[in-house]
């Protein structure tokens, strides 16, 4: 009676040691937790704060006259004016240094068909140089041929309505047959009259290159 009484008593003992290790590894459980989540949050807190604090930082720079473009320097212009430059890149007057993006400027100026690659830099506070590189005679008239080549015609021989290229369309503008040559020629002014504009600007300075050198 007396023994087990003893090895019952020693296995409550057990057992209440085991549960308060338990709650124990429990509590620092909950605590490693609620430190991690905390601090976690005063970093993520940390870091917003120091993203609103440089964008309130930007916004007061973009207002500074200290940084307004007041000399702009353009190179490599032959058959352009700096103005002209400065009108295809969409450059104010006046703009805030830091306003530019630079990579969309030199994407705005070799978007022109006339200019191969540009290079845009800035120095502070007040300066900004461009420089580009025009396209010579041979690449123009390639650029033409290219944008040329990819139009479709529609002309109707012997009664059917067909779709050429501007090759299979110039064979017939060479054709005996005065109508069929008549009917080609004014597709062909038709559908290049849409790009009218940019073709004619291409030739043009192929030829004020050409004539130039």
């Amino acid at each position: 009676m007396t023994r087990t009484t003893i090895h019952y008593k020693t296995q409550t003992i057990k057992n209440r040691r085991m549960f308060s290790n338990k709650r124990t590894r429990g509590k620092r459980d909950l605590t490693h937790i609620f430190f991690g989540c905390l601090r976690y949050t005063i970093t993520g807190l940390g870091m917003v704060s120091i993203a609103l604090t440089s964008i309130m930082i930007y916004k007061e720079l973009l207002q500074l006259p200290l940084l307004q473009v007041k000399k702009i320097q353009v190179e490599g212009c032959v058959n352009h004016t700096p103005s002209e430059i400065l009108d295809i890149a969409d450059i104010r007057p006046q703009v805030n240094l830091l306003a530019l993006n630079l990579k969309q400027i030199c994407r705005q100026l070799e978007s022109s068909p006339w200019i191969e690659k540009a290079q845009v830099k800035r120095t502070f506070p007040d300066q900004l140089y461009l420089k580009i590189s025009e396209r010579k005679p041979a690449a123009l008239i390639n650029l033409y041929s290219s944008i040329t080549n990819r139009y479709s015609f529609i002309l109707e021989v012997d009664g059917q309505v067909k779709e050429m290229t501007r090759g299979e369309l110039s064979v017939y503008v060479r054709s005996s047959d005065p109508a069929l040559r008549e009917a080609a020629y004014k597709e062909l002014n038709r559908v290049y009259a849409e790009d009218a504009a940019i073709l004619g600007q291409l030739l043009h300075h192929a030829l004020l290159i050409l004539h130039l050198n």
